[in-house]
């Protein structure tokens, strides 16, 4: 049984499963994380690939950790590049690093779930999850 179930493994989904696991609101073993792609924020990465995106549009401080500077400080190669203008935007690959060190930090595959969910129903070919839900998030 769960105590958490989040819809979406993106940068949202993420963000909100390592918030509750590194606030102490629970545990991984009580969070399953539901998503239709094998890795997180496999979308992200895809699409942000696709469009050749060298630089985030947010700030240093955007970004799936519960510390604002913790991107700043996983940055410790010194060069000047890894952030861009006045806002220090973080370099797409930097972002994604950390994202990656930051979810094996909690161990987020313990929480992993590959599935497809539609309208909020489960398909008959896939078995049941069950939870004992205080909270719910869906997340698209």
């Amino acid at each position: 049984m769960y105590e958490w179930v989040i819809i979406g493994g993106g940068i949202h989904g993420c963000t909100v499963a390592n918030f509750l696991v590194k606030s102490g609101k629970t545990v991984i073993d009580d969070i399953r994380l539901i998503d239709p792609h094998a890795e997180p924020m496999a979308r992200w990465k895809r699409n942000t690939n696709r469009i050749g995106m060298e630089y985030l549009r947010s700030p240093v401080v955007h970004h799936i950790d519960i510390h604002p500077f913790s991107l700043q400080k996983y940055s410790t190669s010194g060069d000047s590049r890894d952030f861009y203008g006045y806002y220090k935007r973080p370099k797409l690959d930097l972002f994604n690093e950390h994202s990656d060190s930051v979810l094996r930090d909690f161990d987020i595959k313990k929480a992993w779930h590959q599935r497809i969910i539609k309208n909020g129903v489960k398909s008959s070919k896939t078995p049941a999850i069950k939870a004992r839900l205080r909270k719910s998030c869906f997340i698209s």
